[in-house]
């Protein structure tokens, strides 16, 4: 019986253990983004994950959408980078929500 006793107290204690770990947020990384390459802000931005932040530089030439799917992103354009849209008829910037479809 106390053998029995003690293996369930260290299977508790390894689970506990590994449940602990598995709610531990991961790293937030910033990732640096130069405009006028071939690929976008919108392609980058489709990368990252929660708390992540897009470091941009330079004069971007799109019509950016934000997928509803990011959530808690940070575009951080250093005051100094501008995005220019292309197509004058649609937002520049449009940031879609769940709610509004």
């Amino acid at each position: 019986m106390e053998k029995t006793k003690k293996i369930l107290v260290k299977g508790s204690l390894l689970f506990g253990a590994l449940l602990w770990l598995l709610t531990l947020p991961g790293q937030a990384a910033t990732i640096k983004f130069s405009c006028g390459g071939k690929d976008t802000i919108g392609s980058a931005v489709k990368k990252l994950k929660p708390g992540d932040t897009l470091s941009v530089t330079g004069r971007c030439n799109e019509n950016l959408v934000i997928p509803e799917e990011t959530a808690r992103v940070v575009l951080d354009g250093q005051g100094k980078a501008t995005i220019n849209g292309q197509d004058p008829a649609i937002p520049t910037v449009e940031v879609r929500e769940g709610a509004s479809r």
